[in-house]
């Protein structure tokens, strides 16, 4: 109908999710129905900027969050456009870590938590956990082939950019990895 605001019909054109877009509010008025652009370069233009992948921070607690962890960090890692071998390589890692915070530290004690965050930017992932420490060890990679246990860093190390461990004074460990990431 003639007069009618075709900015709705318009608008159902551009089949992106709204959860992945950036809404620029000063550049938005500008680009209104009656801003002489086509509906078509309207919506490239929003479609061109994207936000950022939000960041991950969860806080968990005993040994069967450790498939908590997978499951949120696979859930975290859907929209990166990432080879599906990278996000099996970031999901091992990121429970790798999770498993260490409940064997080796203090975290893993009754009611205790750690938290895992991730961070996507900038072509690299970061995953990071933080854990309550230990008044025994710093988290160290073990170099025994034939233990039942301690391999975890040893993956880590394998796939991972780059990894660390830092402390803080208010006895809390993290541990951390990147991992430069292409597109699929």
């Amino acid at each position: 109908m003639e007069g009618e605001d075709k900015s709705t019909s318009e608008q159902a054109r551009c089949e992106v999710p709204l959860s992945q877009l950036t809404v620029l509010v000063g550049i938005a008025a500008k680009i209104g129905p009656n801003s002489g652009i086509t509906p078509e370069l309207r919506c490239n233009m929003v479609i061109a900027v994207r936000t950022p992948h939000a960041p991950l921070a969860r806080e968990y607690q005993g040994p069967e969050s450790v498939a908590d962890v997978r499951r949120d960090i696979t859930a975290w890692l859907t929209g990166i456009p990432i080879p599906d071998t990278t996000a099996d390589d970031i999901r091992l890692m990121a429970s790798e870590l999770a498993s260490n915070a409940i064997r080796y530290s203090a975290s893993g004690n009754k009611g205790k938590t750690y938290q895992v965050r991730a961070l996507y930017e900038d072509s690299h992932i970061r995953v990071e956990v933080h854990d309550l420490g230990s008044a025994y060890s710093v988290p160290h990679q073990r170099h025994d082939p034939d233990g039942l246990h301690g391999r975890g860093l040893n993956i880590v190390d394998a796939l991972a950019t780059s990894w660390g461990v830092h402390q803080n004074s208010v006895h809390c460990t993290i541990v951390w990895f990147e991992v430069n990431v292409t597109s699929a």
